[in-house]
């Protein structure tokens, strides 16, 4: 084994040069031996043998290896850490992807109600809305013609159900032998009925000239109620209502005719309901009792308590016939 005198390094006995600092090698028991003597950093002795050019170009090779190897920057960790990065996002999406998954499913199973911030009380578990039923009754009247003229066919429509319903469009189909000329409806004004209640339903004759049948587009399509009937016809008493006729004048196709107003006024007091905002109707009869004109307000605000003043119109050329009494209904839909 050969020892560089410089850098204490040893070598195969093969290389005559150290390959750290190029010193010149040295046997080692040599080196061992010269505990005192001092030599110079660089040689001033010829050897008797050089190295062969094999033997410098490995040398060199190796030098530049090594130089390369110290100067070269160490390898970056980046790829490393993106790998890390892109595995706990994967981690944690699937985290919030399975939370989202467990909170809907159990929002879905177990219904809970949102907190209540302001002290009321829990508003009540919504019900399915119950499916529409065949409980309207129609009946084909007599033709009848309005204040203005207009020709009617009246019809009388019954809630033959036990609870109230909620009417939509009243139709009929005029025929002229077997070929159906025309299609009639009517939304009727007073839309709630009570159990066994009767209204008329007048739908317009027009365009129905030389019908020789008349049929009822069954069934008439009808809307759940959903309030008890204590909720949707509230207790409320009127007071100094009166019934008066005044002239007036109406619009029609830009031309003004002179007509007559019947207008219903009076007094309403909610007596015992915190509050609510119902609509009073007006159902106007003849001699014979029989209804010629229906007609509303708008919604009312009454809290409990309190009064306020109302007033209902109909006019003449809109009614069929001439109104001797009335009746009120309160409506709370």
């Amino acid at each position: 084994m050969k020892t560089c005198p410089k850098c204490k390094s040893t070598f195969s006995d093969q290389l005559n040069f150290c390959l750290e600092d190029g010193a010149v090698l040295i046997e080692s028991q040599s080196l061992e031996n010269e505990n005192t003597l001092a030599y110079s950093q660089e040689p001033t002795l010829q050897l008797p043998f050089r190295q062969t050019n094999e033997e410098n170009e490995t040398v060199t090779q190796i030098q530049s290896g090594r130089q390369q190897f110290h100067q070269s920057p160490p390898r970056s960790n980046s790829g490393n850490i993106i790998a890390i990065l892109f595995w706990i996002g994967v981690f944690l999406s699937f985290c919030v992807a399975g939370g989202f998954w467990y909170l809907f499913t159990e929002r879905r199973q177990h219904p809970v109600d949102p907190p209540n911030i302001y002290g009321r009380s829990p508003s009540p578990v919504s019900t399915p809305t119950p499916k529409a039923e065949d409980n309207i009754k129609v009946e084909i009247l007599e033709k009848v013609t309005d204040g203005s003229g207009k020709k009617f066919l009246k019809c009388k429509v019954t809630n033959i159900s036990e609870k109230a319903v909620e009417l939509s469009f009243v139709g009929l189909s005029f025929y002229k032998g077997d070929v159906k000329i025309r299609d009639g409806a009517e939304l009727p004004e007073l839309r709630i009925l009570k159990p066994n209640q009767t209204i008329p339903v007048w739908i317009n004759l027009y365009g129905t000239d030389g019908y020789t049948s008349v049929k009822v587009k069954e069934p008439i399509s009808t809307n759940p109620v959903r309030k008890p009937e204590a909720e949707l016809f509230p207790q409320l008493e009127f007071s100094q209502t009166e019934m008066k006729a005044e002239s007036g004048y109406m619009s029609v196709n830009f031309r003004q005719y002179k007509t007559t107003y019947y207008k219903v006024s009076g007094i309403v007091e909610n007596p015992k309901d915190e509050k609510i905002s119902p609509k009073i109707f007006v159902l106007f009869y003849d001699a014979n009792s029989e209804i010629v004109g229906i007609s509303s307000t708008s919604s009312v605000n009454l809290e409990k308590g309190e009064k306020a003043r109302f007033e209902v119109q109909e006019v003449e050329a809109e009614m069929f016939g001439k109104p001797k009494t009335f009746e009120i209904i309160a409506i709370a839909n």
